[in-house]
């Protein structure tokens, strides 16, 4: 009798052997989707079934030896994945495959393991603990992501020096430059304070470096896209490399003469994209974005204007078979949702002679369809709405493409030279113009009421929305994609919440890690004690978890606050 695992693995073959004999494209297009159904499925069961190995409700100290494959630092602290994991010595249970390592900032004088490069061997004690997801209400993807990202602990260094790294084969760390190079970037313009904390998100993928307040800015008006490397990022850097090269080929008469310039554009623009895409992490999100960007690209150069929704189907494809965890991640949801919508927009043919104006219109047009198709997904993930979203959106991507984002790669430029004047100045202007910006959208976010930019929905209003949205992508008119983009995030911030069972009064008890927080909510009030821990450096658990329970709770304001220790 087969296993789930060895049914799932001879499942796979024979689809993929039924995809080899098909002569048909329908065939081939059917068998290619089971087969990436099917691969995806047995992934995501392999890795599902390895982040149960470690006890429910165990907690043991370990030292324990694994490889590197994402360290970093953000304002809840450090997060360091592990993967390949053994013990040192003998311990029962044994250590799972994956580990998360959590914890506050390094102190200064002691090496930091959140500035390990990702592929290194590292040995460390560590205190481990089940990796089971908060189950408070409005609890976000994140938390419950671990189990299927295959992650069986979560552990702590029992002291801050307590970790090692381990000689390891240089070939088994193919971009351990890379990312060492991305440190010593990261360093210089962290010298930048706040500002630089931008030019290293948008220039090095830094997704940790902006600090809490500028990510509730840039939430509140509908901008936390910009905040991290994507598909528009990578859109954007291709964009510009793509236009000054054709500009530049087209100068050359003798180019022209023998080859298509537009498509030697494409191929730099393409590698300018990939570029980037190395120094801002390669991580999955960057990944991802560049193989929906590849397939765009391919498509355009082959002058193939009716096949737009190829290159997602094809990244789709490839996401399902292969990182099928991410398709229960807002980031990825939000990406293939916006790019989905914008292929079954009205087509609009390229003509230059058009003018400003209709672009400025078809600039508005993608805004809003990508807002609209976004905002109930944003709702239900996030807890988020931005019904300025549109607006924002309009004002703030061409500045980052065409000011923003060349600016931070220009400092980046700058900071891997000697310095000199000349990179003094490049660095002051890019954080001058990165500092004027977190102003500006500090401003514009303090204009607006938390009020609006709070949702819970409720089943009925994301059906409303889902409808609405659904009924104006076929719309070529500008009007009502304009007001249903504004329309449904306003709705589903002021729709009622979710009810969560059962209804007041009630007493709730919320999980906060090493202690509780109880929320006692009647008709009419609602008091808290106590809030979670938030330590200098570390993680706000007041923020990360009291906060949307409260608003899943449907509590808008607190009527006391009751503190029992420091």
């Amino acid at each position: 009798m087969l296993d789930a695992g060895a049914a799932r693995a001879l499942a796979v073959l024979c689809v993929g052997v039924g995809l080899l004999w098909a002569r048909r494209p329908a065939p081939r297009a059917a068998a290619a989707v089971v087969l990436a159904l099917a691969a995806g499925a047995y992934g995501l069961g392999r890795q599902r079934d390895a982040a149960r190995a470690w006890p429910e409700g165990c907690v043991a100290e370990r030292t324990i030896e694994g490889r590197v494959r994402e360290a970093s630092l953000g304002p809840f602290g450090m997060r360091v994945d592990l993967v390949d994991v053994r013990d040192v010595g003998s311990g029962v249970p044994k250590a799972p495959k994956r580990v998360r390592i959590l914890g506050r900032a390094t102190p200064p004088g002691v090496q930091a393991l959140e500035r390990t490069l990702p592929g290194t061997r590292v040995r460390a004690r560590v205190r481990l603990r089940t990796a089971r997801p908060a189950r408070n209400p409005g609890a976000g993807p994140a938390e419950a992501a671990l189990e299927r990202a295959g992650i069986a602990a979560v552990g702590r260094l029992v002291h801050p020096a307590l970790h090692v790294r381990v000689p390891d084969a240089a070939f088994a760390r193919p971009l351990a430059q890379v990312h060492a190079l991305r440190l010593r970037l990261g360093d210089r313009l962290r010298e930048a304070g706040r500002a630089g904390a931008l030019l290293r998100a948008l220039a090095l993928g830094d997704r940790g470096a902006a600090d809490a307040e500028a990510r509730e800015a840039f939430a509140r008006l509908g901008l936390s896209h910009l905040l991290a490397v994507s598909g528009l990022h990578l859109a954007l850097v291709a964009g510009l490399a793509f236009g000054l090269a054709r500009n530049a080929l087209r100068g050359s008469a003798a180019l022209c003469a023998r080859w298509d310039t537009r498509r030697l554009a494409f191929g730099v623009g393409i590698v300018a994209a990939t570029l980037y895409a190395l120094l801002a992490g390669w991580g999955v999100p960057v990944r991802r974005a560049w193989v929906l960007l590849l397939g765009t690209a391919l498509a355009l150069a082959r002058a193939r204007n009716r096949t737009r929704a190829e290159p997602l189907a094809a990244a789709s494809l490839w996401i399902l078979s292969v990182e099928p965890q991410a398709l229960f991640l807002p980031g990825p949801q939000l990406s293939f949702v916006a790019s989905a919508a914008l292929a079954a927009a009205p087509w609009r043919p390229d003509d230059s002679s058009r003018g400003l104006g209709a672009a400025l219109r078809d600039l508005l047009g993608a805004a809003a369809t990508a807002a609209a198709a976004t905002a109930p997904i944003a709702a239900l993930q996030l807890g988020r709405a931005a019904p300025l979203a549109v607006l924002a959106n309009l004002v703030a991507v061409p500045w980052t493409g065409l000011v923003l984002l060349p600016a931070a790669l220009l400092a980046t430029a700058a900071a891997a030279l000697p310095d000199t004047a000349a990179t003094q100045g490049l660095l002051a202007l890019a954080g001058w113009t990165a500092s004027w910006t977190l102003r500006a959208v500090e401003s514009a976010a303090g204009a607006v009421p938390v009020a609006l930019t709070e949702a819970q929905p409720g089943r009925f209003a994301l059906a409303v929305s889902a409808l609405l949205v659904l009924g104006v992508l076929r719309r070529r008119s500008l009007a009502p994609r304009l007001a249903v983009a504004i329309a449904v995030p306003a709705l589903l911030a002021w729709s009622p919440p979710a009810a969560v069972q059962p209804p007041p009064p009630r007493v709730v008890h919320l999980d906060v890690g090493q202690g509780d927080a109880t929320l006692v909510q009647g008709r009419h009030a609602a008091v808290l004690i106590d809030a979670g821990t938030a330590l200098p450096g570390g993680s706000d658990l007041g923020r990360r978890r009291v906060v949307p329970a409260l608003r899943a709770l449907g509590v808008s304001r607190l009527d006391l606050l009751v503190v029992t220790h420091a």
